[in-house]
């Protein structure tokens, strides 16, 4: 693990001291879908595609807690994903992203 994405965003100073002493890349995003509020696909859709651009990171979330529903992500994946397509975009990993293959 060379990258990683401190819970919530956050990070102190002095933890983004230590991460860089131990080479670490701490790395957040520009683009959030917000779908841990539990949204639909549309309104996950909208709030990615209304901000994404060539070089973005989206957030986005795999899992949630005890009763969180993250049906609105699973359902707008596929729909993102040949939106991005048809409009040029490749989707790539972090890493690629950042030539840290």
């Amino acid at each position: 693990m060379t990258i990683i994405r401190p819970p919530y965003g956050n990070v102190s100073e002095e933890q983004v001291k230590w991460l860089a002493s131990q080479g670490l890349l701490i790395v957040n995003w520009n683009v959030d879908s917000l779908d841990w509020k539990g949204l639909n696909a549309d309104q996950v859709v909208s709030n990615v595609m209304s901000h994404i651009g060539s070089g973005s990171i989206v957030l986005q979330h795999g899992a949630g807690g005890t009763g969180e529903d993250l049906t609105g992500t699973v359902e707008a994946l596929p729909r993102m994903i040949k939106q991005l397509r048809d409009q040029g975009i490749e989707l790539v990993t972090i890493p690629e992203l950042l030539g840290r293959k």
